[in-house]
C-alpha cells in the first residue's frame, strides 16, 4: 500500500469520482456509487441538518433534482442542492498538506461549496462517513469527509501493450522458426539428409553474409562512382 500523503504530486481527474496521481496511482470511488437516483449516503447527521452524497452518479431527493449533493432542514423539510457530477473537482486540500478532496459547486440559487475530503483507511476498518456540517462563511460552504479503503490510491499496472512494428518483428520471427524447424524435419525424415543439409534451402543461406557484404559497401561507396567520370564539354 502506498503512504497516502501525496500532495506535492499532479492530478490528473479522469471524471467525476476517479483521479490520477503522479502519473501511476489510481484514486476510484465508483465502487461506492449508486446508479438508481438515490444517494450512497444519505441523510447524515450533520450540525443542525442533515446531508446526502453520492459519487459518480447525480441522484434525486426532496426538492434536490440531479445532484451529487443535498442538506436538508428537518425542521422545515427544506432541501438546498450542493452541487453536480459536472462540477466535480478533485484538489489537494488547503488546510491538510497531502489530503485529497472532491469539491462540488452549486449552480442554482445561492452559491454553495461542498468539500468531500478523502481519507483512507485500512485494516478491516469500518467504513463510515462524517458530516462537519456548514461553515460559517460567505459563500456557504459544507464539509464531508470519507473514511473508506475506495479513498486510498492504488497503483496503476504498467502498460504493456505492443506497437504495430512490435507484433509485426514478433509475428515474422515466429515464422521464420516455424519455417527453419518444419525444413529440418522434412530433410532429415523425408529427404535423408544429415550435417549442414538439413538446413532447408541451404544455398540462400549461405548466400546472405555475401549479400549483406555487398550491401555494406554499396553504403560506403555511395556517390563515389560519380566522380570518376568528369563532365564533357
Amino acid at each position: 500500500m502506498f503512504p497516502q500523503v501525496f500532495g506535492s504530486e499532479s492530478l490528473n481527474q479522469l471524471g467525476p469520482c476517479a483521479c490520477e496521481i503522479g502519473g501511476d496511482k489510481l484514486v476510484d470511488l465508483s465502487p461506492l456509487a449508486f446508479k438508481n437516483d438515490t444517494s450512497r449516503y444519505k441523510d447524515i447527521q450533520g450540525d443542525y441538518y442533515k446531508y446526502s452524497w453520492n459519487p459518480c452518479y447525480d441522484f434525486n431527493e426532496g426538492s434536490c433534482r440531479g445532484v451529487a449533493g443535498c442538506q436538508l432542514v428537518p425542521f422545515s423539510r427544506n432541501y438546498f442542492p450542493l452541487g453536480s457530477q459536472d462540477s466535480a473537482k478533485f484538489q489537494w486540500s488547503d488546510q491538510t498538506p497531502g489530503q485529497l478532496q472532491l469539491v462540488y459547486q452549486s449552480k442554482t440559487g445561492m452559491q454553495r461549496t461542498l468539500f468531500v475530503t478523502l481519507v483512507c483507511t485500512t485494516g478491516g476498518q469500518t467504513e463510515r462517513i462524517v458530516a462537519g456540517g456548514e461553515r460559517l462563511t460567505e459563500p456557504l460552504v459544507y464539509d464531508l469527509t470519507l473514511y473508506s479503503p475506495h479513498a486510498c490510491a492504488s497503483s496503476i499496472p504498467a502498460d504493456i501493450s505492443l506497437s504495430i512494428g512490435s507484433l509485426i518483428l514478433i509475428t515474422s520471427s515466429l515464422v521464420v522458426f516455424v519455417y527453419v524447424i518444419a525444413g529440418v524435419i522434412f530433410q532429415v525424415f523425408v529427404c535423408k539428409s544429415s550435417g549442414v543439409h538439413v538446413i532447408p534451402n541451404l544455398s540462400f543461406w549461405i548466400t546472405i553474409p555475401g549479400l549483406i557484404k555487398d550491401g555494406c559497401m554499396l553504403v560506403v561507396k555511395r556517390g563515389k562512382v560519380d566522380q570518376m567520370y568528369q563532365p564533357m564539354g
